[in-house]
């Protein structure tokens, strides 16, 4: 009864966890460690920028949350239709 609530709950951290910058920001160790926001961040220059590199690295990072979001949308629409429902 709670495995719907459980996976739309993991969902929501899921997308909140990927579009994190400022925490894998201030934890990676090393400049070895950056993760896909902030090598994203990184294609922007102090005098130019490439829109295209941008644009590119945005719609790959949007494919791994798509994924997963449509993959897990039976439990997320099932947690919203029982909210209401006494058992």
């Amino acid at each position: 009864m709670s495995k719907p609530a459980l996976a739309s709950a993991g969902l929501v951290l899921f997308s909140f966890q990927w579009q994190a910058y400022l925490w894998p920001l201030l934890i990676a160790p090393a400049p070895n460690y950056t993760l896909a926001p902030i090598a994203l961040a990184d294609f922007q220059g102090a005098f130019t920028t490439d829109f295209a590199a941008i644009f590119a690295g945005s719609a790959l990072l949007t494919v791994i949350p798509a994924v997963v979001i449509i993959s897990l949308q039976r439990f997320f629409t099932e947690s919203v239709a029982t909210v209401g429902i006494k058992g």
